[in-house]
């Protein structure tokens, strides 16, 4: 009798651990929920300091802001290419474990991955511990540094850890996404040079303060991708519309569509035609959609595992993957 009580005891006991730990979970979940619909843009488009509301300049572009558009426009993009392992560019993560919750962090790291998963040409490694000063390998330090943004590219200080803030709201995987391909190299969709064969802006709808985040940069190089009308990189319609009207409106028939909760199939696209090519000193080198629907896989711009295009050559995959027929293969499948 005494042994069933306690086991009765011990069970209960037990039941409420679990059901008080079950709550714990409940209130973090909670607490790192993420709100999908939220629009850094329109929250930050007048800070000083920024291009376009999550463009972080650097102390020389602040200091002119006309150079710093120019310096955005141009061809003088640092990308981070400079790290190449096994035929693949790799760019070392650290992960402000400070910052985050366990939650939050695999968050950012599943979206970061899953850029890699699906572009397919560039990988991270996330460091489980912050470098030193002296460290000489550039890495993103990623961070809650008040807002969503980062710099333009890989910047000239980024062996001591170049910033990329990610803030509590900015957690959802698109935004996520949306700032690190700023950190690849990305501009916004909305600033192609040719956007207005393909969108409409609506002046009349947008915050006075907010016409920069509209502005054209007419040397923004989308090596040929189309425009994207599902690119993690376009604003919403509504992007800081001050009467609740649209801002942005298609002018083709195909839908604005910034529901998606992840990059868009050509921002993949576009991070191969910028990571996959090595030229002959070991850096990257871009070229067009043309060129890659022309011949996706070659000496110098080889592919990874089960892409097509190799053509019986060896050396047109990336690493110790061999060409099994015209497909890219672990040479053990």
């Amino acid at each position: 009798m005494r042994f069933l009580f306690a086991y009765i005891l011990f069970t209960a006991s037990m039941a409420l651990a679990l059901h008080r730990e079950t709550q714990h979970d409940d209130v973090m979940i909670h607490h790192d929920y993420v709100d999908e619909h939220y629009d850094h843009h329109e929250e930050q488009h007048n800070w000083k300091g920024f291009y376009q509301g999550d463009i972080k300049l650097e102390e020389q572009d602040d200091e002119n802001f006309d150079q710093s558009i120019r310096r955005l426009n141009s061809n003088k993009l640092q990308k981070w290419d400079n790290n190449l392992q096994g035929g693949y560019f790799k760019v070392l993560v650290y992960i402000d474990t400070n910052d985050y919750t366990a939650n939050q962090a695999e968050l950012i790291e599943e979206a970061i991955k899953n850029l890699k998963y699906s572009a397919k040409v560039i990988k991270f490694d996330f460091l489980t511990w912050k470098p030193g000063n002296n460290n000489s390998r550039p890495y993103l330090h990623i961070q809650k540094a008040g807002g969503c943004w980062s710099y333009y590219g890989r910047t000239s200080t980024a062996h001591q850890g170049q910033t990329l803030s990610l803030d509590n709201e900015c957690l959802a995987r698109r935004n996520i996404q949306h700032v690190i391909l700023h950190a690849l190299g990305f501009a916004h969709e909305v600033n192609r040079s040719d956007r207005d064969e393909f969108i409409s802006i609506n002046y009349n709808n947008i915050l006075d303060s907010c016409n920069d985040e509209f502005a054209i940069m007419d040397d923004v190089n989308s090596l040929g991708v189309p425009f994207d009308y599902k690119s993690a990189m376009l604003y919403k319609p509504r992007t800081c519309s001050k009467n609740g009207q649209a801002t942005l409106s298609s002018t083709t028939g195909n839908q604005i569509d910034t529901s998606r909760t992840e990059a868009s199939w050509f921002d993949y696209i576009q991070l191969r035609l910028m990571y996959q090519c090595v030229g002959s000193n070991n850096r990257s080198f871009s070229r067009t959609y043309n060129q890659y629907r022309n011949q996706k896989c070659s000496t110098q711009c080889q592919c990874w595992k089960d892409a097509g295009g190799c053509k019986g050559r060896d050396d047109f995959c990336k690493g110790d993957l061999v060409c099994q027929g015209d497909w890219c293969k672990n040479p053990w499948d």
